[in-house]
């Protein structure tokens, strides 16, 4: 492994992998665009067995609509089954694993590692968040314009958010421990920290509909949307930025008079 490319081949190598991987996520976009649930089993099937183990109900799988929750009203349909985020998961990735290695076996295997890890990642973090969000549901949680409608949706923000956060920490970590370049570039827990994963999510969620050729107009609820994304990128750096502020390593840090590295 190097940190740079001095050969033509390794540039080409590269480019071909990026050029993979734009044409992989497209073709599963469009796929996801056009499938219903039957088409969707092989995302919506893991997730609604872990949701059915966290939640403690069964889940009937109904053809062309998805999994009903009946015990507590909840459908886990297509729209559900974070596709999305598993594209944005992968995409927040491919640079690093790219870049970390030289030769193509190995930028084929580190990027077939990433795509389990990202489609892993999926689950879980779909699961928790639909299960956080039928605990809510259940509660009748709302405070005042916050509907529990809104509050669902911005807590898949966040969930979705510190998922995507931890699921790029951890693949920079593990580069790091192979001796590539992300050796050099330590993630900070903190809004440092979560500088790209933030930018890789607004990315995803708000910059990439908006830039859609085929789309038909902008709905007003889109604007509710991405109000709602920003809020919850918001909160999640505020809430990483005091943190690393209070805690014991920000203590330290501080009083040394240097910055707040951290090792995650």
């Amino acid at each position: 492994m190097e940190r740079r490319f001095p050969h033509r081949a390794a540039r080409l190598s590269t480019l071909l992998c990026w050029v993979l991987c734009l044409a992989a996520a497209a073709a599963l976009k469009i796929h996801y665009r056009h499938a219903d649930s039957d088409g969707l089993l092989w995302i919506l099937g893991p997730t609604s067995w872990l949701v059915e183990t966290l939640l403690g109900i069964p889940l009937e799988y109904e053809p062309g609509a998805g999994y009903w929750g009946y015990e507590m009203g909840i459908l886990i349909a297509p729209g559900c089954a974070g596709v999305n985020f598993l594209l944005i998961a992968f995409a927040s990735v491919v640079f690093p694993c790219t870049a970390a290695f030289r030769r193509s076996i190995l930028k084929g295997a580190a990027l077939a590692a990433a795509a389990a890890g990202a489609y892993l990642t999926t689950l879980w973090a779909n699961a928790f968040r639909i299960v956080v969000a039928a605990w809510l549901y259940a509660g009748g949680l709302s405070v005042g314009w916050m509907t529990p409608e809104r509050i669902h949706r911005l807590e898949g923000v966040l969930v979705f958010v510190a998922a995507l956060w931890l699921f790029s920490s951890t693949v920079r970590r593990c580069l790091a421990c192979l001796g590539g370049p992300a050796g050099a570039d330590r993630n900070r827990v903190g809004a440092g920290g979560l500088r790209a994963p933030l930018a890789w999510y607004v990315l995803g969620v708000v910059v990439v509909p908006l830039a859609n050729p085929f789309r038909p107009g902008i709905d007003p609820a889109f604007f509710e949307h991405c109000a709602t994304v920003f809020g919850g990128c918001a909160m999640a750096a505020s809430a990483a930025w005091a943190a690393a502020r209070i805690g014991p390593r920000g203590r330290r840090t501080r009083s040394e008079g240097e910055g707040m590295p951290c090792d995650l």
